[in-house]
C-alpha cells in the first residue's frame, strides 16, 4: 500500500508527465532499506517505499515521478541524503560511504558534499555552552550571519562549477540556502531567546529578511524552503503576541485580524485540529499567493499524517479540496484517506488491545491490583506527544520478544474527556496492543506521585515503570523501547530467568 501511495503521490493526476526513475541498491550488509521522498517541510517518516534487503545481489526499482526530489535513503542506524528524478538512473553501493553510478552520479555525488547533515558552527553547542548566545548585536551579525552568507556562497559557487543539469544545481542552491536560514532561525528562536538576549527580535529580523519567501515551485522540491516558510509563520505570530501580558485583548484582535477569523473559532479549531496545522493553513491562505498556500496547505496534511492525528488529516483534507479542487494533490490525498480508514477498520478486530474505563482504577494502587502475579511494563503517554510516538515501531519489537511470558504492557494515556474517541482512534490506528487507561491531568497527577516516592523523576513523557508481580516498583523510569539493549537488561532477567 506505501508503494502504491507514493506513487500516486509522486505521479498525482499527471498523466503522461509522469516518467520513471530506476535506482539499483547494493550493499553488504543486511539491512532493510527504505526511500522516503522528501516531499513536504519536514524529514518525515513516511511516505515510504519498502525497498527491503538487498545483500545477495543488486536489487532493481522503477518508480514513477513528476518531478525531482530529495530523499532519504535508511536503515536501522543509517540514513543517507539522495536526490532522484524522473527519467534517470542511479545506481547505489552502500558501504561506509556511498558509491554512485549513472545519470544522477554527479548530483548526488555533489550532494553528499555538500554536507546537508552537517551542523554549523554557531550551533554545534547549546544552552550554556553556546558561547554565540551572549553575543551583542553587531557581533551576531558580523560572526555569524554574515559568515553564514559567505559560507553559503562558497557552496553556490561549487554548485555552478560542477557538472550537472541546470534544474538541479537550481535545487541544490535553494537547499542550500534556506538550510542555512532555518539553521539561524532556530539560533535566535531557542538559543538566544532562551539566554534573554535583547539582540533577540533583531537578529531574527534579519534572518528572515535574507532571502524572499519560497515560490510554489520551490516548494514542490524543499524540504528546508518548507521548513523556513512554516518558521516565517511562527515569527509573524510570535510578534503578534509581543506584549500579551500587558493588553491581550489587542492581542486576540491582532491575531483575528491576521488569521481572519475570531480569536474564539481559531481558538476552537486549535483544539480540535491541533496548532501548527491550522494556523499555518489560515496565514498562508490570507498572506501568501494560492499557489503557495497549496502547498503549505498539503505539508500540513502530511505532517499531520506522520503525527498520526487522523482527525485532523481527514478535517484539513476536506479543506483541501474545497479550497483546490483541481490540485494535482487530490488523489494522493483521497488515497491517503482510504488508506487510513482500512487500518483502523481492521484494527477494530484486534483483540489483544483493551479500553480500560471501569470508574474502579482512580488510584496506583487500584491498578497495579489488577496486574498482581505480573511483571508490568507501564507507559505513561499522550496522543499530542512526539516522543511518545517514536517510540511505537521499537515498541511492537519489545513486545515480540517478550510474547508468551507474563509480562503486561500498561499505557496511561494523559488526555482529556473531549479526547476520548481520539484516543481510542489513535491506538487503534497504531496497533498499540496491551491495556489502556486514559486519565485527564487531574487525575494522571496521583499516577505519578508512587514514582516520585520511588525516587523516580515525575511529569516525563514518555516515562516507562517496570513493576514485579508483587507490586514494588523496580526501575521508576525504566529504558525506553528504543533503548534496546538497555531495556532487555533490565527486562530479561526478570522474565526470561531460567
Amino acid at each position: 500500500m506505501k508503494f502504491v501511495l507514493l506513487s500516486i503521490l509522486l505521479g498525482a493526476g499527471l498523466g503522461s508527465y509522469c516518467q520513471n526513475f530506476s535506482l539499483t541498491l547494493e550493499s553488504n550488509d543486511s539491512s532493510a532499506y527504505q526511500l522516503i521522498p522528501l516531499i513536504a517541510d519536514r524529514n518525515y517518516s513516511i511516505p515510504a517505499i519498502e525497498l527491503g534487503t538487498v545483500i545477495s545481489k543488486p536489487k532493481h526499482y522503477s518508480i514513477p515521478i513528476e518531478r525531482a526530489h530529495f530523499a532519504l535513503l535508511k536503515s536501522e542506524g543509517r540514513e543517507f541524503r539522495i536526490m532522484i528524478a524522473p527519467n534517470e538512473k542511479l545506481d547505489i553501493k552502500i558501504g561506509p560511504t556511498l558509491q554512485f553510478s549513472g545519470s544522477l552520479k554527479s548530483a548526488n555525488e555533489l550532494l553528499q558534499k555538500l554536507g546537508f547533515d552537517s551542523i554549523p558552527f554557531y550551533q554545534k553547542l547549546h544552552g550554556t555552552e553556546n558561547i554565540y548566545r551572549n553575543l551583542g548585536y553587531k557581533e551576531l551579525l558580523d560572526q555569524v550571519l554574515e559568515v553564514q552568507i559567505k559560507e553559503v556562497e562558497v557552496k553556490k559557487a561549487l554548485i555552478q562549477k560542477t557538472k550537472v543539469k541546470p534544474v538541479y544545481k537550481a535545487m541544490l542552491s535553494m537547499e542550500v540556502e534556506y538550510l542555512a536560514q532555518c539553521y539561524l532561525y532556530d539560533l535566535g528562536r531557542i538559543d538566544l531567546r532562551n539566554s534573554s538576549n535583547p539582540a533577540t527580535d533583531s537578529f531574527l529580523l534579519n534572518v528572515m529578511k535574507w532571502l524572499p519567501i519560497p515560490s510554489a515551485e520551490t516548494l514542490s522540491n524543499s524540504v528546508y524552503g518548507g521548513m523556513i516558510t512554516d518558521f516565517r509563520i511562527q515569527y509573524s505570530i510570535n510578534s503578534i503576541a509581543i506584549g500579551r501580558k500587558k493588553d491581550p485583548e489587542a492581542m486576540k484582535k491582532r491575531i483575528s485580524d491576521t488569521l481572519g477569523l475570531s480569536f474564539d473559532s481559531i481558538t476552537s479549531l486549535i483544539n480540535k485540529y491541533g496548532e501548527r496545522y491550522i494556523v499555518d493553513w489560515l496565514y498562508s491562505k490570507k498572506h501568501f499567493k494560492p499557489n503557495v498556500a497549496e502547498k503549505i496547505l498539503f505539508n500540513k496534511i502530511i505532517d499531520a499524517y506522520n503525527d498520526h492525528w487522523n482527525h485532523s488529516v481527514a478535517y484539513l483534507s476536506d479543506v483541501f479540496q474545497k479550497s483546490y479542487p483541481q490540485s494535482s494533490y487530490l488523489e494522493y490525498l483521497k488515497s491517503l484517506n482510504r488508506s487510513i480508514e482500512m487500518t483502523l477498520k481492521s484494527s477494530e478486530t484486534n483483540l489483544n488491545i483493551h479500553f480500560i474505563s471501569d470508574s474502579s482504577t482512580k488510584s496506583f494502587a487500584s491498578l497495579l491490583e489488577k496486574y498482581r502475579g505480573s511483571y508490568v511494563y507501564l507507559d505513561f503517554w499522550g496522543t499530542w506527544c512526539g516522543p511518545c510516538r517514536m517510540e511505537f515501531p521499537y515498541a511492537k519489537k519489545i513486545k515480540e520478544r517478550y510474547k508468551g511470558t507474563d509480562l503486561k504492557f500498561v499505557y496511561l494515556d494523559l488526555d482529556e474527556e473531549d479526547k476520548d474517541q481520539f484516543w481510542k482512534n489513535f491506538v487503534r490506528y497504531n496497533g498499540m496492543e496491551g491495556d489502556h487507561y486514559r486519565f485527564n491531568r487531574r487525575a494522571m497527577e496521583d499516577f505519578w506521585k508512587p514514582i516520585e516516592a520511588a525516587g523516580g523523576k515525575t511529569n516525563l513523557y514518555p516515562t516507562y515503570v517496570i513493576i514485579d508481580p508483587l507490586g514494588n516498583i523496580l526501575f521508576p523510569n525504566a529504558a525506553r523501547p528504543s533503548e534496546k539493549e538497555k531495556l532487555y537488561e533490565q527486562l530479561d532477567p526478570l522474565i526470561l530467568k531460567k
